[in-house]
């Protein structure tokens, strides 16, 4: 291991070692390194990488032997080295809703010491010690839990704080403390963390540009003046490649290491990873996601809404209502500015993870990665706000002072660069979607709140050639990847699929076991020598891919019991699956095997009566079952979800407190139903962007199970939709009941009830829109980016910000296409649609005739607006459900 510790003889720079090279040592010319020397010069010097690589390195070694310069190594020893931790065991340490709550009602007692703590100490390692010498490949041995990722992690620096370390771990005779293991060890972790919008090569070079040259600079520097002294000529190649390779970190503006040549130079530095690491034939390729490979799942999609409501015709200077509706206009400019964020939320999140890997290893610090997102958003946010202000302003009427518009321009500007800042740091805090999401619905809340408004044979796979390829000179329309494969697997016999890197074992097996959405598929698949069928094969075969795609918030004991449920006949009754679930499947499995190994004379295709084992109505208990497992045991979501909303029922309510009760004039009117838009617009957007992770997450391992043939679409889908019936219902039941006293809104029970009733339903349809956007999307980035389009334009048709009459009448069938319109009119209706009081700058008009003649609610059509609020919730679950029947973005 290299080490910015070693002692550096020389200052190396790049003036110093061209002149070197131009003395009579043998030295090439290494500026001239264009894409086609690289190549020629890696191929001379790594002709086959599993053949040539330790002759290329053995080299290298030779000329730094020859010369007496030895490569810093360094020798890591730990002491005595004990990791601990406290945490909750048995049934506490189950992360439920109830745990949730009872867990950090205990941590807060247990800061005031009122009580003791009730949590565990738990030994990770205790008392161990080892050295891993330099130069040997040191392999770590134990079992599942025996401390081996913590020892990793203690080792390269990167412990959770949270856990307690005592020993001691020193590199090279230096204490842990006193040293920066972060640039010299580096801790690979279980899940591969890359940028899906990079390439493989984009991936690898900034890698190499970020970790710079450490003291390598300094050792060719004094290579090179000893081979002087001793007369030694270097190999060629050898010497033009470490020379190619400092420069390529070196980072100095000269004639001979300018910024132009140091491209070719860092490039010939990722040529050799990636012809040494066999990924040259990927290079170019994106890194992507797991659903959709090879192709970016993180690209964003910005959608653009040209808004032609505002058109000034219908706009007047007249009265104060007229003014009201300009507050309106402003108030959707300044929405649309703040919900453009959002992406950045979701950008931001997704990226967390690869951000902290970086920093841990000291690729950068962090406000070398926050900087240039900043500056980036400058010219996107200006190109925004010059786009709506052009679009709206004068066709709204708004004053004709050029001045005052570039006021406008510069208003959105900063409101923009506030969003897209407010988002980042939101998704620094929360870290993980949901935690993110929930707070973000807090924090909106109150700045809107408080803003002032409110098996094979002959096999041939192929995919249509890609863009990329074709541009590169490719004629062919497709590109084959397994060509011809002919190949048999016998039963009772464990075969070995083995291959190079890009050889299509994958792929193989994605076309064996039917799991293929896309591409063409020519040849024959026989199972016992009748041709396959996906729906029999499904029943009798498993598939182990390469990511383990479970539901994340159950435990293993119920993912078993539920493949068992589903997937085993009905003549095996339930306690014997649940006793016997494990060794049940593979008892199962072997008799089929057997069964299928031994054809005899007169044998049949295998058949079964129904195409799953368990029939629609056990499927969709047992999917529900599940589903409340996941949600009950998920508390980032469901505890989570259920403390905000009392949080911001608290907030709205010291916000809006009694104005319930006294409405004596028009704006105290405008601000009880002011509570009520921002309730549902803000619990309703919580609730949307919230189950979006949830749904993502879970969207994956349905493709996986659905795929595997363990039940059909209908009820797992069923399911997904009923489960968030009773939680949203309790979050309604919660809000209501601290909200509605607060506000003070009048103490009749029909009326509590009415309150409560478009509450849920609106807060439901906003769920299920959430649900909407992401089974209708590749992924939780661009449902997000797509869901928070609408959220403004439903908040400029809810009938508030505009009211009915005045909206132009070619827009006038959005209103009642929109759902919080319905919303708005049954909870204004239901409080304030009796009322006869009269409102003292109205007129004379009464609360009741002022409703009708500025919004036109009317009373006796509230059933109507009940039934049309709970229809959308309905119909928006009826899309959720037969989204993922029809729609699969799974692209294999």
């Amino acid at each position: 291991m290299e080490t910015d510790a070693a002692p550096r003889t020389g200052g190396g720079s790049c003036e110093e070692m061209k002149a070197e090279e131009e003395e009579e040592n043998g030295a090439a010319d290494q500026r001239q390194l264009g894409p086609e020397e690289r190549r020629r010069l890696l191929e001379r010097l790594v002709k086959v990488p599993r053949g040539d690589n330790g002759e290329f390195l053995a080299r290298i070694k030779q000329r730094m032997d020859s010369a007496g310069v030895e490569t810093p190594t360094i020798e890591v020893r730990f002491e005595n080295l004990s990791i601990n931790a406290e945490a909750y065991v048995g049934k506490r340490g189950i992360p439920t809703v109830a745990n949730f709550f009872m867990n950090k009602l205990e941590e807060a007692l247990n800061f005031l010491h009122v009580i003791p703590t009730k949590k565990a100490k738990v030994s990770i390692l205790h008392e161990i010690s080892g050295i891993i010498k330099p130069s040997r490949l040191t392999l770590l041995l134990g079992p599942p839990g025996s401390g081996r990722t913590s020892l990793l992690l203690a080792l390269a620096g990167q412990l959770d704080s949270a856990l307690k370390m005592s020993g001691i771990i020193t590199f090279n005779g230096r204490m842990i403390d006193e040293f920066i293991p972060q640039r010299c060890a580096a801790y690979v972790s279980q899940e591969d963390m890359h940028l899906a919008e990079m390439t493989v090569r984009e991936t690898l070079s900034f890698s190499a540009r970020c970790q710079g040259i450490g003291a390598r600079q300094g050792l060719l520097s004094e290579l090179v003046t000893r081979e002087k002294l001793a007369n030694i000529k270097p190999d060629p190649d050898i010497d033009l490649f470490m020379k190619a390779g400092i420069n390529a970190m070196h980072w100095k503006s000269s004639k001979y290491c300018n910024a132009s040549s140091q491209k070719g130079h860092a490039d010939i530095v990722t040529d050799y990873i990636l012809k040494n690491l066999e990924l040259e034939m990927c290079s170019d390729i994106l890194v992507g996601d797991p659903v959709m490979r090879g192709i970016s799942g993180g690209q964003k999609k910005r959608v653009t809404t040209v808004m032609t409501v505002f058109l000034r015709t219908e706009l007047h200077h007249d009265n104060i209502e007229d003014g009201i509706i300009y507050i309106g206009i402003m108030y959707g400019g300044l929405n649309t500015s703040i919900f453009n964020g959002y992406q950045e939320l979701v950008w931001t999140v997704s990226r967390l993870p690869v951000f902290y890997k970086q920093r841990n290893i000291h690729l950068y610090p962090a406000w070398a990665y926050v900087l240039p997102m900043l500056l980036l958003k400058i010219p996107v946010s200006l190109t925004e706000s010059i786009i709506w202000t052009a679009m709206t302003y004068y066709m709204v009427g708004f004053d004709p002072s050029i001045v005052r518009m570039l006021k406008q321009i510069l208003l959105f500007t900063l409101v923009s660069q506030m969003a897209y800042g407010k988002f980042r740091l939101l998704a620094a805090l929360g870290r993980d979607m949901v935690t993110t999401y929930t707070i973000t619905a807090f924090a909106d809340s109150m700045l809107l709140a408080l803003g002032g408004f409110f098996m094979s044979r002959n096999i041939k796979y192929s995919i249509d050639m890609p863009k990329e390829m074709k541009a590169k000179g490719a004629t062919e329309d497709r590109l084959t990847i397994l060509n011809g494969l002919t190949g048999a697997l016998q039963p009772g016999v464990l075969t070995a699929l083995m291959g190079v890197s890009g050889a299509g074992k994958t792929t193989l097996l994605d076309v064996l076991a039917g799991r293929k959405t896309g591409g063409h598929i020519e040849g024959s698949i026989k199972v016992s020598g009748f041709p396959k069928k996906q729906e029999t094969f499904a029943r009798v075969s498993g598939y182990c891919e390469q990511n383990d795609i479970h539901s994340p918030h159950v435990t293993v004991c119920e993912s078993l019991m539920y493949s068992a449920y589903l997937r085993l006949p009905p003549e095996v009754n339930y306690a014997t699956k649940k006793i016997g679930t494990r060794t049940l499947v593979v008892w199962r499995t072997k008799i089929l095997v057997c069964e299928l190994s031994k054809p005899r004379p007169g044998s049949k295709d295998l058949n079964f009566a129904t195409q799953y084992a368990q029939h629609f109505l056990v499927q969709f208990v047992i999917c529900l079952w599940k589903q409340h497992r996941s949600y009950w045991c998920n508390p980032l979501y469901s505890a989570i979800r259920i403390f905000f909303t009392v949080a911001i029922a608290f907030m709205l309510g010291t916000i809006y407190w009694k104005t319930g009760t006294k409405i004596y004039m028009r704006q105290d009117l405008f601000d009880a139903i002011g509570t009520m838009c921002t309730s549902v617009f803000f619990i309703g957007i919580q609730n949307t962007i919230t189950v979006q992770p949830v749904m993502d997450a879970e969207r994956t391992v349905f493709y996986r199970e659905k795929a595997a043939g363990i039940y059909s679409s209908y009820p797992y889908a069923i399911a997904q939709v009923m489960i968030e019936i009773p939680y949203t219902f309790i979050q309604s039941v919660l809000f209501s009941v601290v909200l509605y006293p607060m506000v003070g809104y009048t103490w009749v029970f029909t009326k509590f009830l009415w309150f409560l009733y478009f509450i849920f339903t609106s807060f439901l349809y906003f769920t299920y829109y959430g649900m909407i956007s992401v089974s209708l999307s590749p992924n939780c980035q661009i449902a997000a980016v797509v869901s928070a389009t609408f959220y403004g334009i439903w908040s400029i048709f809810s009938g508030f910000v505009i009211p009915y009459g005045r909206i132009p009448i070619w827009w006038r069938w959005y209103y009642w296409a929109n759902p919080v319109a319905w919303s708005l009119y049954g909870l204004v209706t239901s409080q304030f649609g009796d009322v006869e009081h009269t409102l003292g700058d109205a007129n004379g008009k009464s609360i009741k005739d002022y409703l009708l003649w500025y919004f036109g609610f009317r009373i006796d059509f509230l059933e109507v607006v009940a039934s049309a609020v709970l229809g959308f919730g309905l119909f928006f679950a009826f899309i959720v459900i037969l989204s993922m029947k029809v729609v699969n973005y799974q692209s294999r």
